[in-house]
């Protein structure tokens, strides 16, 4: 069985595909809105949620709460905040939202899974004129993934 851990999770949106396929266990789902983790539980009653910022997320705390089982992570899942990226809004290259792929890098670089699925909106091929998802495919290329 595969583990997943859903990242920027909302309310489980991309949980609910792999919950219903008995080769995946999603153990842990990390979402910063009140509101919305506790949506996450309610969607998904069997999965740990931290309710918490990314940047305080970390595998040490994962292995803490659910024990040394939780280590090893197969797929991570996650789509950080498309505010900054969205073609209907004001699409502004400073919104600290639009840096939050850094911290899904970094959970990449700390768990180490097979794969992973990075999810956002289409008006993120063209923010910068299309440099800023080229930093994200050259980064996350740098740890071994085929992007």
């Amino acid at each position: 069985m595969y583990k997943v851990i859903d990242l920027f999770a909302g309310v489980g949106g991309l949980s609910y595909g792999f919950e219903h396929d008995h080769n995946f266990q999603i153990i842990a789902a990390n979402e910063i809105l009140e509101p919305m983790a506790k949506a996450y539980s309610l969607n998904h009653p069997n999965v740990k949620v931290f309710n918490k910022d990314i940047a305080h997320f970390s595998k040490n705390e994962l292995i803490n709460t659910l024990g040394k089982e939780s280590s090893e992570i197969d797929i991570i899942v996650g789509g950080p905040p498309c505010q900054a990226y969205s073609t209907v809004g004001k699409r502004l290259i400073d919104d600290p939202r639009g840096k939050l792929f850094q911290e899904y890098y970094r959970l990449l670089k700390e768990f180490s899974p097979r794969v992973f699925v990075f999810e956002n909106v289409t008006g993120l091929l063209s923010m910068g004129g299309g440099e800023l998802l080229e930093t994200i495919i050259s980064q996350f290329s740098t740890l071994g993934y085929n992007v």
